[in-house]
């Protein structure tokens, strides 16, 4: 009776975020306790994919892309750097 009301979550589809985010996830399992480091990656990789998703729908509006950082430098390129350095660098 109980198992024809709770609802089979196993064969659900994840989206690309949620797949990115379980890859940083792993990442950060293979890595030294730093909450804050992580915790701030987690974040940025959370508002770039947020940003790619607001190009496609008319009423959201970024939050990095098309500011910037400074005067000279688009903050979207700073953290996209700083996101490839944090990739490499889990893959050693």
């Amino acid at each position: 009776m109980m198992a024809s009301i709770i609802p089979i979550i196993s064969s659900a589809q994840h989206s690309v975020a949620r797949d990115w985010n379980e890859e940083l996830l792993d990442a950060i399992r293979m890595d030294f306790a730093r909450p804050t480091v992580h915790a701030r990656n987690l974040f940025h990789s959370s508002l770039i994919m947020y940003d790619s998703w607001a190009l496609f729908d008319e009423q959201a509006e970024t939050v990095f892309l098309g500011k910037t950082f400074g005067e000279t430098i688009p903050l979207l390129l700073v953290v996209f750097q700083y996101l490839q350095i944090l990739i490499q660098q889990s893959k050693k």
